[in-house]
């Protein structure tokens, strides 16, 4: 109350001034008598004058600001208006009063007028001005320096009748003094941007700036953030006309601060002006976790109200603890918004919003409603119908004045990252209504919690959801606190920015996009901002976040903070995540409110605005709700690194760029993806030498693997191994490979899967060469050109002969060689050491011979008419002893050679079993055939076939077979298409009597199935048969594709055959000839023959014409006796033997008792001697046959001499069984036996009988009964004599080399009628010619010969063990060692070949000596140059031959006393650019020379290992040569730069 007691002074001193000539004139509204309670216009007497207040009253509520007790309060109607109706006399100098809003009304703008002349005209002074939206105290101050009686109004200029209240205090009118200076008129005061002000925007500020009575000197911006303070001044420069802008402007604030200024004028006298004060409030958008509850106990909180028309009217706060929004008496449409902060909704589950409302007045249609909405890319600031905002139902009050629940609105639905909610009240004239709006809430489970700290139970620093651990740092302590961390005793001012605060350390395992908030409160004294710093390597280092803006002013209020973590891959899915809240200094300049100002960077800024103390360490901040949550990664969790091989699972070669994976694997070390970029590292684990090239890489987000490509490794070791390091992105442990080998180069050339055969003038199976290590393993990175050529053998090669190799491997697939005979060829490539094959044998191509062929087969009309069909053939000059695949087919003459032909075929395995296949096909086992070759490489069997509809066979058309084989050692494809030299005529099957048609036969009762039925055209089976095919069941179908009788009577039943016949046959079928299916051998018994074509049942085969219809062949009904010669009284037992199942029987019994019988099987007794006819007549399923044997009963009185022998061409000492088979009643024998021991015999049985002497002998037999006796004579039965005794030789050594041939002579004694030869390991391996020739062995061993000899006197055989020896002949290769002299290089050469070799053949041009049998020679090269080297090695079974070229060098030029020994190490050698050098002597001259002797580098080492890069010297052979400078000696090493 001081000033108001000054104030009173001053006016009591006024009153005692006659006429109230006052040096000044002040309203303070503080008398007793100055009372206005009603906004009517009245008149009021104010300090000793009057003044009409219209729409203006004098207030003393608490919403009242005033500078005492009471103040002025206008309303703020277009009609509010404060006016003196005295003049006060001696002129006015200056004019100052302080003003601000009432309560938290909107404003309208106001001016001051004064009047000389008692109110009939009226001044403006100074700008129009507009009372800030805050509770700021702003001074009007103007000076006018005019003279006489002056009266002053103060009044609105905007029109309405909406309380905009404005609250005037302390009006003070000096007098004007006289003469001196007018100061400059401040107007027009304009701030760009106009609008809402966030903590990036910098602001302008231009005026109008004028002087009556001079110029004007000076204009500045004078601005601070406390009220009437303004410790900054920016210059403000003449923009044009009266108008001044600011140089520079004001800098960017923090979230929440208010800046206040004012513009400073000054003339050219010195007088000046300062306008009256602006402020603006910085606010950026708001945000919130949840749960978020408003209650409105002290303001607006965080929400934001914003009027987007009908700017007469606000969304106002009431002191009643609730917000509130009327548009009554505007007079326009009111759209005013109540907009929520924004809260990431994703990150919540389970979010509910409630608030409660309260209406008066007014009412609603479909444009004036109170809306409740929600928008997903509101910006946070300004015009909301920028953005998409969508209506949500909630309940209304049905009843005015009635608080009312909005009920739970579900918010589930919604998605986004920041979701703002907003109540729109939008009304026009009319329709006005009072709304209040109060306890809003928004709750929600926040989704993917990893961990939480609530600090609600008194700052206990245990996690209350999930793991993790929280520690204070920086030497913070905690303080007692209920509800929350409270911590104090942080850095002191200007000290250890960013060190102090609260750690938490948490794994994030099985999350990402990783989120924090919290909810943060700091005390006056202590910082308002807060950084945000992460650790993803536990704590190891650490990393900004961000910051929080400043956000913790003003003091005393919790606020929300979220940060977003998700761009921080490496965050994500971490076990050592870690998290700071720290204080920081402030980074933007400031003052602190008590007139302290400080540069960016330089200090902590208190959260206090204005008032209180300093920055103090000792205050306080305090935390609640600290949450880490994410999204759980779905599908794997990647925890580590893992190589997914090296260089594709191949060593790689040294210095040669080679690959390697790596993937991001899970625990159980499944493919998981990384959920952002991350970076991979590599680098050596295990080995000696360096790895080069590009070891860093990138796993993208959302997959799992990196591959590295140009990796290089300089050294050639077993065991090496890779890390592999995640260095940026996610955090994921590392990973070391397998042990892999890194290579040396190829040395050598080897000769891999040549085959052992093939055929004159066609390629070779496929074979390979491969360029091999010193340990033979393949080169992978070889690529260089290799050739092979003829090294043995009679013919010429063909094909491709010279190859690349492809990854150390080059496939030759055309080589060919244009005779027979045996062959080795030799692959060479440069700077590799030459290879040698195995032999090959090369034998005539294939042959084709049939040996049992149809004359016809079923043709294609009609169609589905398909009868199979067989034949037998032999195929010869194949390899022995190996297995084919073969397909048969038929083709005609019009086709190539090469075409496969038509038919579906009928294969038989090797164990007898058929199988059919329609699609034939080399490479699936079911669609092709396979045979096995014998020893002498041929194979002879059945094929059978089937006929389609293909053209070829349309009847008419002569179709040859055609049998494709492959090459017999696995191959895949056709090598050879065979073809027999016959034909075979399609007929069809039909009616008509022509060549073309034919008649379908089908056989019954026949043999086992998979035999053979083969029918001729005559009885004996002579010439081609008519048809040849299989007998039923043979396991296979072609259902409906055979004609009926096929199908009805043949396919698939037991003993069953069908085949075609043609319809003019004149003789018919004679003959059904049944052969084995394993070996093609008659069987007799199932043999059956017509002698006119005709057959059982009534069957004529002769000129059929029946087609379709079939005629049945079948066996014909017949029967036996158990004896047919017999004597009177005997009786004969008859047996039925008509196939099938007969049903009826006839029998006549000429001569016999009984004459007749309908039994199966009967008993008949002959009593008279006579030769008697047996008739059956049988009935069967086929009908009634009648059997006749004529004369098939003998009765005899006397007995039959007959005899058989064992052996009829005995040896000579060797004995001969004789057998009675004599018939009739029998009571004595008499034998005799020419030339045989003994030479007769008495009995029924004889002993055994020796002959011993050559010759041909009579044999006689005599049997006598009572009646009489019968004698038996066989002439020259008997014939001894000699076999034949076995004796061979070989021609020349039978030590031969593998893969050469050798020929054989009979030399055996005696008659010889067939030799027969075994050659173990040999091919052929048998042999029945007398001298065989050109046997080929192709394998190494020791092998047996054997022949036998035989005659019709018996056989004999020599074996004569291992009689050949064969072996391998050296592959010739050698090494060698050099010391140099000063006039000299002595080569040590070393023998390496194989095979034993024992005899040695060098030949060493330029050297002494240049050529030499020994076997490890030593040889001295006097000559610079570069010098071939050849050795032939030989032992029992042949020589081998290698020439390396270029292998000497020798450069004596500039090189002192050399010695060429290991006086140091050089790897790998051969090189691709880098070497390694070890065993150095500190302080050695190197010097590389090439091989001409040109000295290219010298280098003085400096340790005993060095890396040499030699990429950029010329390729070939270098010298590399250490000095060594104490004793001058040197050594040299040969390197060969590839």
């Amino acid at each position: 109350m001081k000033r108001i007691y000054r104030i009173s002074f001053v006016f009591a001193l006024l009153l005692g001034i006659s006429g109230f000539a006052t040096a000044q004139y002040l309203v303070n509204f503080e008398g007793e008598t100055e009372v206005k309670t009603s906004y009517a216009s009245g008149t009021v007497n104010l300090s000793g004058l009057d003044w009409d207040m219209t729409d203006a009253l004098i207030g003393n509520s608490d919403s009242d600001w005033k500078n005492g007790l009471k103040s002025a309060r206008l309303r703020g109607y277009g009609t509010s208006v404060m006016t003196m109706l005295a003049d006060k006399a001696d002129g006015l100098g200056t004019l100052t009063f302080s003003y601000r809003r009432y309560g938290t009304d909107a404003q309208v703008e106001w001016v001051v007028e004064y009047s000389t002349n008692a109110g009939a005209n009226w001044t403006q002074l100074g700008a129009a001005f507009t009372a800030p939206a805050s509770n700021d105290v702003t001074q009007f101050s103007e000076t006018v320096n005019v003279t006489g009686n002056v009266r002053i109004r103060i009044k609105a200029t905007t029109a309405g009748t909406v309380n905009r209240r404005l609250n005037v205090d302390d009006i003070e009118l000096t007098n004007y003094t006289g003469g001196g200076n007018i100061p400059p008129v401040i107007s027009n005061i304009v701030r760009t941007p106009a609008g809402e002000i966030n903590s990036s925007a910098t602001v302008h500020v231009s005026a109008n700036v004028t002087d009556g009575d001079g110029t004007v000197s000076l204009v500045q911006l004078k601005w601070g953030t406390a009220t009437g303070v303004y410790p900054n001044t920016i210059t403000m420069n003449a923009a044009g006309g009266n108008n001044y802008s600011t140089a520079s402007p004001i800098p960017a604030q923090t979230d929440g601060t208010t800046v206040y200024f004012v513009v400073f004028a000054q003339d050219n006298a010195g007088g000046t002006k300062t306008s009256a004060q602006q402020s603006y409030i910085v606010r950026d958008p708001q945000t919130t976790t949840l749960p978020y509850t408003e209650v409105f106990d002290t303001d607006f909180g965080k929400v934001y109200a914003y009027s987007k028309n009908g700017n007469d009217k606000f969304w106002a706060y009431s002191t009643g603890g609730y917000v509130y929004m009327n548009g009554f008496n505007t007079g326009v449409l009111e759209d005013d918004w109540l907009i929520l902060p924004a809260f990431n909704k994703d990150i919540y589950d389970d979010v509910q919003l409630s608030f409660e409302s309260w209406k008066r007045y007014g009412s609603e249609d479909d444009n004036n409603y109170f809306k409740l909405l929600y928008s997903t890319n509101y910006a946070g600031m300004g015009d909301p119908s920028s953005a998409t905002w969508t209506e949500l139902p909630f309940t209304q009050p049905t009843e005015e004045q009635v608080w009312t629940s909005s009920g739970m609105v579900d918010l589930n639905a919604i998605s986004g990252t920041s979701v703002y909610i907003a109540i729109q009240y939008h009304y026009n004239v009319d329709f006005y209504r009072l709304w209040q709006v109060d306890n809003i809430q928004i709750t929600g489970t926040q989704a993917g919690i990893i961990t939480q700290w609530a600090f609600t139970n008194a700052g206990d620093l245990n996690p209350t959801t999930g793991s993790g651990t929280a520690t204070l740092i920086g030497g913070v302590t905690q303080v007692a606190q209920a509800d929350a961390l409270r911590i104090t005793t942080f850095p002191a001012q200007s000290t250890a920015s960013g060190s102090a605060g609260l750690q938490l350390m948490l794994s994030t395992i099985g999350y990402q996009n990783i989120q924090l908030t919290f909810k943060h409160r700091s005390s006056g004294t202590m910082s308002r901002w807060a950084e945000v710093q992460y650790t993803t390597n536990g704590g190891a280092s650490w990393q900004s976040a961000g910051n929080n803006a400043g956000g913790l002013s003003p003091h005393d209020t919790y606020y929300d903070f979220s940060f977003d973590l998700s761009t921080i891959t490496a965050a994500s899915n971490n076990a050592q995540f870690g998290l700071r809240i720290v204080s920081v200094f402030s980074p933007l300049a400031f003052d602190d409110g008590l007139g302290n100002s400080f540069l960016a960077n330089t200090a902590y800024h208190r959260a206090r605005v204005s008032g209180g103390e300093v920055y103090s360490g000792d205050g306080n901040w305090r935390f609640q709700d600290v949450t880490i949550s994410g999204d759980v990664i779905s599908g794997n969790v990647p925890v580590k690194l893992s190589f997914l091989n090296i260089n594709n699972g191949t060593s790689p070669n040294v210095n040669t760029p080679f690959s390697a994976s790596v993937q991001s694997v899970d625990a159980n070390n499944q493919a998981a993806n990384v959920i952002g970029n991350t970076t991979v590292t590599l680098s050596k684990s295990v080995g000696t030498g360096q790895l080069t090239g590009t070891l860093t890489g990138i796993i993208p987000a959302g997959s799992n693997t990196v591959v590295f490509n140009n990796l290089v490794y300089n050294t050639a070791e077993t065991g090496v191994k890779l890390a592999a390091t995640a260095t940026a992105g996610m955090a994921l442990e590392p990973a070391v490979s397998a042990a892999f080998d890194v290579m040396a180069v190829a040395t050598n050339l080897a000769i891999v899967s040549f085959p052992g055969y093939g055929q004159v003038a066609l390629p070779l199976q496929a074979f390979t060469i491969e360029a091999r290590r010193p340990d033979q393993t393949v080169d992978q990175n070889y690529t260089g050109m290799i050739t092979i050529s003829k090294l043995t053998g009679s013919g010429t090669i063909s094909g491709t002969v010279t190859k690349q190799a492809i990854a150390g491997v080059a496939t030759f697939d055309d080589i060919a060689f244009s005779a027979t005979g045996s062959y080795t060829i030799q692959a060479t490539a440069a700077g590799l050491s030459s290879a040698t094959s195995t032999a090959v044998l090369i034998i005539n191509q294939p042959v084709l011979t049939s040996t049992i062929l149809p004359k016809y087969v079923v043709g294609n009309n009609p169609t589905n008419h398909r009868v199979p069909y067989a034949y037998r053939a032999t195929i010869s000059n194949l390899i022995p002893n190996a297995t084919y695949k073969f397909i048969n087919q038929v083709v005609t003459y019009a086709d190539a050679a090469n075409v496969s032909g038509a038919g579906n075929i009928v294969f038989i395995d090797a164990s007898g079993n058929f199988y059919r296949s329609s699609g034939p096909s080399f490479t699936t086992p079911e669609n092709h055939g396979e045979f096995t070759t014998d020893a002498n490489g041929s194979y002879t069997g059945w094929f059978i076939t089937e006929p389609t509809s293909n053209a070829r066979f349309t009847p008419g058309n002569y179709v040859y077979m055609r049998i494709r084989i492959n090459n017999g050692q696995g191959g895949t494809t056709a090598v050879n298409y065979l073809t027999t030299a016959d034909s075979t005529l399609a007929i069809g099957m039909g009616v008509n009597p022509d060549a073309l048609s034919g008649s379908g036969v089908y056989g019954k009762l026949f043999s086992q199935a998979k035999n053979f039925a083969v029918l001729y055209d005559n009885v004996a089976g002579t010439g081609r048969p008519l048809a040849c095919t299989f007998i039923e069941d043979d396991g296979t179908s072609g259902t409906t594709a055979y004609p009926a009788f096929y199908q009805n009577l043949v396919d698939g039943q037991a003993s069953s055959w069908g085949s075609i016949i043609p319809n003019t046959l004149p003789t018919g079928l004679r003959r059904v000839e049944v052969r084995q299916l394993s070996n093609a051998e008659i069987i007799p018994s199932e043999t059956v023959t017509s002698s006119n074509g005709s057959w059982p049942y009534g069957i004529n085969t002769v000129n059929p014409i029946v087609g379709v219809e079939a005629l049945l062949i079948t066996k014909s009904p017949d029967f036996s006796a158990n004896a047919t010669n017999v004597s009177p009284g005997t009786q004969v037992q008859f047996t039925d033997l008509t196939p099938g199942n007969p049903s009826a029987w006839s029998w006549s019994f000429q001569g016999g008792t009984p004459a007749t019988s309908t039994a199966q099987n009967p008993t008949v007794t002959y009593n008279n001697t006579g030769e008697f006819d047996v008739t059956l007549i049988v009935t069967t399923s086929f009908g009634t046959h009648t059997v006749t044997k004529t004369e098939y009963i003998t009765v005899t009185s006397l007995p039959t001499a007959n005899f058989t022998a064992d052996d009829t061409t005995p040896a000579v000492g060797t004995s001969v069984t004789f057998t009675n088979t004599s018939t009739g009643q029998i009571n004595s024998w008499a034998w005799t036996f020419q030339g045989g021991t003994p030479a007769s015999y008495n009995g029924q049985t004889p002993p055994p009988v020796f002959y011993n002497t050559a010759g041909s002998f009579n044999v006689s037999l005599t049997v006598t009964n009572a009646n009489g006796s019968n004698t038996k004579n066989m002439p020259n039965y008997i014939t001894a004599g000699f076999p034949p005794v076995a004796n061979f030789v070989a021609n020349g050594s039978t030590t031969i080399q593998v893969g050469s041939t050798l020929a054989f002579t009979d030399q055996s004694t005696g008659n010889i009628d067939s030799w027969a030869w075994t050659f173990e390991g040999g091919f052929p391996g048998s042999s029945n010619v007398q001298n065989p020739t050109n046997i080929f062995y192709n394998n190494a061993g020791l092998f047996d010969v054997s022949l036998t000899v035989a005659n019709a006197f018996g056989s004999n055989t020599k074996l004569t063990a291992d009689m050949v020896n064969a072996g391998n002949a050296p592959v010739a290769d050698f090494s060698s060692t050099h010391q140099a002299f000063v006039d000299r290089v002595d080569y040590q050469f070393t023998d390496i070949s194989s095979n034993s070799p024992t005899s040695w053949i060098w030949s060493l041009p330029g050297g002494n000596p240049s050529t030499s049998t020994a076997q490890n020679p030593m040889v001295s090269y006097t000559v610079d140059g570069t010098y071939n080297v050849s050795l032939t090695a030989t032992n029992q079974y042949g020589s081998g031959n290698v020439i390396k070229t270029g292998y000497v060098v020798i450069n004596l030029t500039d090189i002192g006393e050399n010695q060429f020994i290991s006086g140091f190490t050089a790897r790998p050698n051969p090189t691709k650019g880098f070497i390694e050098l070890r065993d150095l002597k500190p302080g050695n001259t190197l010097r590389i020379y090439s091989a001409n002797g040109q000295l290219l580098r010298e280098i003085q080492t400096e340790n005993s290992l060095i890396e040499l890069n030699i990429s950029n010297l010329p390729k070939g052979l270098i010298l590399i040569q250490a000095i060594d400078p104490t004793t001058n000696r040197s050594f040299i090493a040969r390197i060969l730069h590839q």
